[in-house]
């Protein structure tokens, strides 16, 4: 776990404040959540930083993947797990976006068109750039 108010406590709250505004100013049903977990498979639940869903979640914090619209991960020392498994992972159970906030080097591994063997469509956007979501009514800037 972070120590409060470091780089990635703080990656943590900004990403979910811009996500959660955005749907809250547009009307949205889908709402956003911190430290969920999402359930891969029998044997695998991965803890995600920000989710954006389409339900609640299951009384335990485990949400099912068909529920997550998009999924964030903020790293700070995990860039290489949440760019490999974890993105491999969410891509197989069908999560649409998944995006990887890289505090080191402030820039957004956006990841789309999900597959079996992962995301087909991958970009990156700087900090400060507005971001694109299909679930989102209108594009964020997240500023790290």
């Amino acid at each position: 776990m972070a120590p409060p108010k470091s780089g990635y406590s703080n990656a943590q709250s900004d990403g979910f404040l811009a996500i959660a505004t955005a749907l809250r100013a547009a009307g949205s049903t889908l709402r956003a959540n911190v430290e969920i977990g999402v359930v891969v498979d029998f044997d695998t639940v991965r803890v995600s930083d920000v989710v954006v869903r389409s339900r609640e979640a299951d009384t335990d914090n485990l949400m099912p993947p068909d529920a997550a619209r998009l999924v964030v991960e903020i790293a700070n020392q995990s860039l290489t797990k949440d760019l490999g498994l974890k993105a491999r992972d969410y891509a197989a159970t069908g999560i649409p976006e998944y995006w990887v906030v890289d505090i080191a080097a402030r820039v957004i591994h956006l990841h789309r068109d999900h597959g079996p063997d992962g995301y087909a469509t991958r970009t990156v956007a700087v900090f400060g750039a507005p971001i694109h979501a299909a679930c989102l009514p209108e594009p964020i800037v997240f500023d790290g």
